[in-house]
């Protein structure tokens, strides 16, 4: 087989081609096994513990046979492409029993494992019970040389002899072809036709689930009536076991947890705080006998934020703002009777129709890798790097306890999911080369696209962690493969169209259907109703427009800055990158963000040849000209872009409003570290550093202290003092330290006066009542 990578580290743009055999055949028995290709007499062998290469023989059928020994029968002919696992008969000639051997077919890269395993005979994958007075006979279809007789009331474990043929089984009677029925072992079920022997016994069959075997019955419906019938008795069940039955439990355990909120935060060597888990009101039940075991979890809230400080979505994952059930429950029950497996009775995962927002931007991907990346500090040797060790292939799979469930379900999840890419510049290497760049600048922002996982339901699955594992994330894989479509219709360059009439087909569903309600339920609010419907109607329609125009700009912008090889317009728009909460704070940014792409256009008319001049001379002087040409109009276009962005971005905001909703927050601010040491979280410090880096250019100050006083913040950094609105989060003035008369700062009770060096004035700003107060920057004169 062929396999093909991507490097890692120093060769992470080299494509890595591995060649390596097609099939690999594992031995994890406990004896020896010999195996040939289907059609050949020769054959090789293989000792306990070991794996070699197999290859075909050419213009031979592909099927592998295999046997324990000389004196026992070849096995039917199996696939090796066909992955999964399955059971094998082995018969010894010389007694006629019956081995069962486990396969298992698993592919890694490109190389397919064949795993021979011991099978559990305490487990087998079916069992064939006859519970009647008649001789009945079973085999495979089209495999009837391989025939199994059943006396009165005797069973056997079974599987199937040849895996690649159909896997139904034939049951006769009397001996007789034409008085025969096929059946399938794997659907749970009581068949409806009856089977008449020439005596006229009426024989029902049905297939039962006994722990983790498929079991197969015949029975007498004139002597045993269907209560009796669906009990093993000790004649018919071979297997007994291995703990005290439930009504016979000596001890017992109970245990109830109730947490009101809990919260997690991830913190990195900076350090730095990057993620803030909080789950809000866990309940949890516990409940332990000899005979078996009860969880039942209730999480009523989850909500992931993202904590850098210049985050576009500032929470990552929460459930959307009118979930009010449930986040979701876990319950299942355990069964301690069986030592050999973890046996579940049922086991369910429920979020009630949840519905999730997911909001997921590169900055903090990027931080997340490099926080797992620095755990691992061992160097890399160069050579390494060329080298592919050999895949790890699962020991004995009766190392690994193995799962059964009588029912697994996993409920139905709804998930909002938006995505922002970072910006890039283009390289040297022409359209070709960064057509990437450009579609990850103007394509890769995606809008709440919908991605609604089904539930899903197994009904008597056995098998192991890893493949129960691997079989969930199949499923959720294909769906959401499945409904990539989507995203077109939610891309932000197109200004997600999809999300334009969602949001005004919900606005004209409220208009009409608020007032409906209400004559039918309590007329007296019909006059409230209509203005509710309405107002949606209005906000929601706004939101739309307004959101579809950020998007278009903020695309436009990011797209004319990508393709631009002039830092000063990637810089411009990653310095306005954050989103204004309302309208008011946007007019505020937008304008002030023009203003500096106007001046820094015009500014780079000049500085721009002068700085090239100085690093390059003449060669640096004419790009320098070119640089500054281009900025002088590029830049203000840019400016305007992101105008219209954030002018937009906030009024959508303050379209939430009409409609009632808010503008969701982080549960608490970034945690504040002044040094490398990791304190106790201070709510105060963080908030009070939080309104230091609101304040556009004064984010390198460090918090000291900080008071609210009405609606105004007094905030003490490490070099100047500041007046912020507390609403807008905008600063009011600002005096640093050195036009501070430090000596004459006066205390009192309830405020304080700072007096500055020039024009003899003063800053006091108070706690005191509202009548006694005064704040103000003048002469004292």
């Amino acid at each position: 087989g062929v396999y093909v990578e991507s490097g890692s580290g120093k060769l992470f743009r080299t494509k890595i081609v591995t060649i390596a055999p097609r099939y690999v055949l594992v031995n994890n028995m406990n004896r020896e096994l010999l195996y040939r290709q289907q059609g050949m007499e020769s054959y090789a062998s293989l000792r306990p513990q070991e794996r070699i290469p197999f290859h075909w023989v050419a213009d031979l059928r592909r099927r592998l046979k295999m046997t324990l020994n000389e004196g026992c029968q070849w096995s039917g002919g199996m696939k090796l492409d066909e992955v999964g696992r399955y059971a094998l008969n082995i018969r010894n000639n010389l007694n006629q029993l019956i081995y069962l051997a486990r396969v298992e077919v698993k592919v890694i890269k490109s190389t397919a494992y064949i795993i021979f395993n011991n099978e559990d005979p305490d487990f087998p994958p079916y069992r064939i019970e006859n519970f009647s007075s008649a001789s009945i006979r079973v085999y495979q279809k089209d495999v009837r040389s391989k025939m199994q007789k059943l006396k009165p009331y005797e069973a056997h474990s079974y599987a199937w002899e040849e895996p690649s043929k159909p896997r139904l089984l034939i049951v006769e009677l009397d001996g007789e072809i034409s008085r025969s029925q096929s059946y399938s072992l794997d659907k749970i079920r009581v068949h409806p036709k009856l089977l008449v022997t020439k005596s006229g016994q009426k024989l029902r069959t049905e297939v039962i689930v006994d722990g983790p075997t498929r079991v197969f019955r015949v029975i007498d419906i004139e002597k045993h009536v269907p209560e009796d019938a669906t009990k093993a008795t000790p004649s018919i069940s071979s297997r007994t076991p291995s703990s005290p039955l439930a009504g016979e439990s000596s001890s017992s355990l109970s245990l109830s947890v109730n947490i009101e909120g809990v919260g997690i935060s991830l913190v990195d060597d900076k350090p730095k705080e990057l993620l803030y888990l909080t789950v809000e009101k866990l309940s949890c039940q516990f409940d332990s006998t000899d005979a078996e075991e009860r969880l039942q979890l209730v999480v009523s809230r989850v909500q992931l934020d993202n904590q850098l400080r210049y985050a576009t979505f500032p929470i990552i994952l929460s459930p959307v703002k009118n979930h009010s059930r449930m986040f979701f429950n876990l319950d299942y029950v355990r069964s301690k009777l069986y030592k050999e497996i973890n046996f579940f009775k049922y086991f369910h995962f429920n979020a009630q129709g949840l519905e999730v927002d997911v909001n997921i931007e590169e900055a903090i991907l990027n931080e997340l890798v490099a926080f797992a990346s620095s755990f691992s500090s061992e160097p890399v040797d160069d050579a390494s790097l060329w080298t592919s060790p050999m895949p790890v292939v699962p020991t004995s799979a009766g190392e690994e306890k193995k799962l059964y469930f009588e029912e697994l379900r996993l409920g139905p999840i709804k998930f909002n999911v938006g995505l922002r890419m970072r910006e890039q510049h283009l390289s040297k290497g022409g359209l070709s080369a960064n057509i990437g760049a450009l579609l990850k600048s103007g394509v890769a922002s995606l809008d709440n696209v919908p991605i609604i996982l089904n539930s899903l339901r197994f009904k008597h699955p056995f098998t192991t962690p890893q493949e129960l594992g691997e079989m969930i994330l199949r499923h959720y894989k294909t769906q959401i493969i499945q409904q990539f479509y989507k995203m077109v219709g939610y891309i932000d360059i197109l200004g997600s169209p999809v999300s334009l009439i969602s949001s005004f087909s919900t606005g004209v569903f409220d208009f009409f259907n608020e007032p409906t309600q209400a004559l039918a339920t309590n007329p007296s609010n019909f006059l409230k109703s209509v203005k509710k419907g309405t107002s949606s109607l209005v906000g929601r329609s706004a939101y739309g427009v307004l959101n579809s125009l950020s998007k278009i700009s903020g695309s436009i912008g990011k797209v004319v800055a990508t393709m631009s090889d002039d830092d000063r317009l990637y810089n411009q728009l990653r310095s306005s990158r954050s989103d204004p909460r309302y309208f008011g704070d946007s007019v505020a940014t937008g304008v002030i963000g023009l203003g500096s792409s106007l001046v820094d256009g015009v500014l780079g008319v000049v500085v721009e040849p002068y700085t090239g001049f100085q690093s390059n001379g003449f060669m640096g002087l004419s790009d320098g000209i070119r640089r500054g040409v281009s900025g002088v109009l590029a830049l203000p276009v840019l400016g305007l872009l992101d105008f219209v962005t954030t002018t937009t971005t906030g009024a959508r905001n303050s379209a939430l409003l009409i409609t009632g909703d808010r503008i969701p927050l982080r549960a608490r601010p970034s945690a504040y570290f002044e040094d490398l040491s990791l304190p106790d979280y201070d709510l105060r410090a963080a908030l009070g550093q939080a309104y230091l880096w609101s304040l556009q250019g004064y984010d390198r100050h460090k918090y000291q202290w900080h008071v609210e006083v009405e609606d105004t913040v007094y905030l003490l950094s490490d070099t100047a003092v500041f007046s912020i609105d507390q609403a807008s989060s905008s600063k009011q003035w600002v005096l640093y330290f050195e036009e501070i008369d430090i000596d004459y700062v006066e205390v009192t009770i309830n405020s304080i006066i700072i007096p500055l060096k020039s024009l003899n004035s003063r800053a006091m700003f108070s706690a005191a009542p509202p009548e006694n107060r005064v704040i103000f920057i003048g002469d004292t004169e």
